[in-house]
């Protein structure tokens, strides 16, 4: 908890201080008394005044303030002070001086897209790190390793008017997602060669970015990220488990070749075998079941590494898997714990059909689930296969746009462990390409929020997409947990989003002021003390109102989530 505070903190005080100092500088530019610069709402705990002007650090993080002098209609200025109050100023500086905020912070993020840029941002490799046997990806003639170059239309036209060659994953999810059923030809390498082969996604259900339901197109079978070599053992009589091998040892080289990963492992099993190999010498450190599933095993002092002989067979019939399907632990009073499995069991099929990764049980839970309620896992034990029957348990929540969906969970945490990714950093120097970028990733984001709000208007997509400090808060504390570079995608994401809420023409925000400024230079006198005071109010009550909203989005989808993990 303390955690996701401090990273709170950490993302939303320079935004909050970049915007007040936007206002603070033009004012000061203008010459407008400062009375009080705040960071933070209500009761001060720290506060210094230097010439003219109050600096505070205020008690409730969630803004700031910059009091200027005579900006209160119902304060009195004297005559001989008119020249230092902000009423008094002309429109075009008055209007300088309210649009500051959102500026800075609109430049703000475009520093920090320019200063991910030069600092290097890390990418994964276009590399199908794992696919699938049996999978649409995998009888698609793809495979572990495949290096994809490009995808285009199998017309051969480009994808899109971009280019369509592809240097990131994420490049080739966006291209998949856009493309239910489209045929798409997938340029690649392996082995040094050029192949390709024509895939069409399937439609699946999905959102938009803005929250809308859609068809999303999707390859199963295709995984980002590989499989550890850590091996899971569950026939004691097995030629591995005689040789010394044991659920959590990791193999580190074959054969004196190195790997580092179980689909390289298989690789290199085929092509040993293919080479007529009669013995494998697998270098392993004997880890146990208790250094994956505990933490603190992890910070003991190095293993030393061992080897073991076994002849030259698969993997499979020496009794070698992966520790994915290995159960590992489980959910407090999980379903399947009170059916009997046994951390170190390994899930074999659920409802006679074989399962061969983790995301295809989490997937068959939940399918089979919406119109049985009774499943029949098999798992292996000591060499033996045994069945369980095991009721489902039912959890609503809300998904990440805030619709409300229903999870079905058997209560397993497997034995998995990823691959160490495949990345690369791209760095960009070239200021010309540099200022570019920057310019563009800010006005992307900048048109796809002012989208989201026109759509949040006219009612084409929920008011439960909306966010509060609860989920600013937690998108803070994730990033951070991930490293420096998401966490200031997170900042300049939200650096945008402060900037365009406050020109929204809602009186009391930078908006409403520069919406009543407008007015008043088209009426040609300003609005009087009265009109003013109840123009504020409405905004205050709408302001109040979203307030309500965000907050009750925010305990939704954040707060009532983790007291159920506290819980657990």
């Amino acid at each position: 908890m303390l955690f996701y505070v401090i990273s709170f903190i950490l993302l939303l005080g320079p935004l909050v201080f970049i915007h007040e100092f936007g206002h603070y500088i033009f004012a000061k530019l203008f010459n407008v008394r400062v009375d009080t610069f705040s960071m933070g709402f209500g009761p001060k705990i720290f506060k210094k005044k230097w010439g003219e002007t109050e600096y505070c650090l205020s008690i409730v993080p969630l803004g700031g303030y910059v009091k200027l002098f005579g900006q209160d209609p119902t304060e009195e200025v004297p005559p001989h002070l008119k020249k230092r109050s902000l009423n008094y100023l002309e429109p075009w500086k008055r209007f300088l001086v309210f649009v500051a905020g959102p500026l800075f912070n609109f430049l703000f993020a475009i520093f920090i897209f320019s200063f991910m840029m030069v600092l290097g941002e890390p990418h994964r490799a276009a590399v199908l790190e794992r696919v699938v046997p049996g999978t649409a990806a995998y009888n698609a003639g793809l495979r572990s390793g495949d290096v994809i170059t490009a995808i285009e239309e199998s017309e051969g036209k480009p994808y899109s008017k971009e280019r369509s060659v592809i240097t990131k994953f994420e490049d080739i999810i966006n291209v998949v997602t856009a493309s239910p059923n489209k045929r798409l030809v997938f340029r690649f390498k392996r082995d040094k060669s050029q192949k390709q082969v024509d895939i069409t996604p399937v439609p699946s259900p999905g959102y938009t970015i803005y929250g809308e339901p859609t068809m999303l197109g999707e390859i199963t079978g295709l995984f980002e990220t590989g499989r550890s070599t850590v091996v899971g053992v569950s026939d004691p009589k097995s030629l591995a488990a005689r040789s010394g091998f044991k659920t959590g040892f990791e193999i580190v080289t074959l054969n004196g070749a190195k790997v580092k990963s179980w689909e390289e492992l298989e690789e290199r099993v085929l092509k040993l075998q293919h080479l007529a190999a009669t013995e494998f010498e697998f270098g392993v450190i004997p880890k146990d079941l208790s250094y994956w599933v505990n933490p603190d095993s992890k910070h003991t002092s190095d293993i030393p590494s061992q080897f073991i002989k076994l002849p030259a067979h698969s993997l499979a019939d020496l009794g070698l898997h992966s520790s994915e399907l290995f159960v590992s632990n489980f959910v407090k009073a999980s379903p399947a714990e009170k059916a009997g499995l046994k951390p170190g069991d390994r899930i074999v099929s659920l409802n006679k059909k074989e399962l061969l990764s983790f995301q295809e049980l989490r997937d068959s839970v939940q399918k089979v689930a919406e119109t049985e309620s009774t499943l029949h896992l098999q798992y292996e034990r000591d060499g033996k296969l045994l069945t369980a029957q095991i009721e489902p348990t039912v959890q609503t929540m809300n998904d990440p746009v805030g619709h409300e969906i229903k999870q079905f969970m058997i209560g397993i945490y497997p034995l998995f462990i990823p691959s160490e990714p495949i990345t690369f950093i791209e760095r960009i120097l070239n200021p010309f390409r540099l200022t570019i970028e920057a310019w563009t990733r800010a006005l992307d984001l900048s048109g796809k929020t002012f989208v989201s709000i026109k759509k949040l208007f006219f009612r084409q997509v929920s008011v439960g997409t909306l966010g509060g400090p609860l989920l600013i808060g937690k998108l803070a504390g994730d990033s951070m947990s991930r490293g420096f570079n998401p966490f200031l995608k997170v900042m300049a994401l939200i650096s945008i989003s402060l900037a365009i809420f406050n020109v929204l023409p809602i009186p009391i925000l930078d908006g409403g002021h520069i919406f009543l400024l407008f007015v008043e230079v088209l009426r040609g006198k300003p609005f009087g003390i009265k009109q003013t005071e109840m123009v504020q109010q409405v905004g205050l009550s709408l302001i109040v109102l979203l307030l309500v909203v965000v907050l009750f989005n925010d305990f939704s989808r954040v707060g009532i989530p983790a007291i159920r993990q506290m819980l657990q």
